[in-house]
């Protein structure tokens, strides 16, 4: 991983975007502190792999298919209230 400075990061904007063609992620820095890291599309897109969210909301709430989220949270509370 390459460091750039605020200001060299200005400067040598095209020699910067060159090294993140090639693939190499850039930390920049502003008073030697990191404050930013510019990190290739490629590398970004497979770095997350997110949850199945539809797949947990159907097992905690298997009757949901086809109904409306309002109405199951009135149901809800009517079942906490008995």
């Amino acid at each position: 991983m390459r460091t750039a400075s605020l200001t060299d990061f200005r400067r040598r904007l095209n020699e910067i975007v060159r090294w993140i063609d090639a693939g190499e992620q850039i930390q920049i820095t502003r008073r030697s502190r990191v404050i930013a890291r510019v990190v290739p599309e490629d590398a970004a897109n497979g770095a997350i792999e997110w949850p199945d969210f539809a797949g947990r909301a159907r097992k905690i709430v298997p009757k949901a298919k086809g109904a409306k989220m309002s109405d199951l949270v009135i149901e809800g509370r009517k079942e906490r209230l008995r």
